[in-house]
């Protein structure tokens, strides 16, 4: 019962791009720059690359940095916490 996007893009599409999105059968048009405000919302990123595949690799590389932080950490705490140490 969950929306889906019909096509997937090959290249970086333009905010102005048509994307189709489908739901229960149902098929209705947006533009690209709709969707990225709806994701988004008032969330603001910056990224040094600008386009939409180079922006969510940026994105997805701070991520993927800050949950082997948090992975890391939660060791040390579980050391810590180690009552055989």
């Amino acid at each position: 019962m969950g929306w889906k996007i019909s096509d997937k893009p090959t290249v970086d599409p333009k905010d102005t791009d048509l994307a189709l999105i489908e739901q229960d059968g149902n098929t209705r048009n947006t533009t690209w720059a709709k969707l990225k405000a709806f994701f988004l919302g008032t969330a603001t990123l910056t990224t040094t690359d600008q386009t939409i595949k180079g922006a969510i690799n940026e994105v997805k590389a701070l991520t993927d940095a800050n949950v082997a932080s948090l992975s890391d950490s939660a060791n040390k705490i579980a050391q810590l916490s180690n009552p055989n140490l």
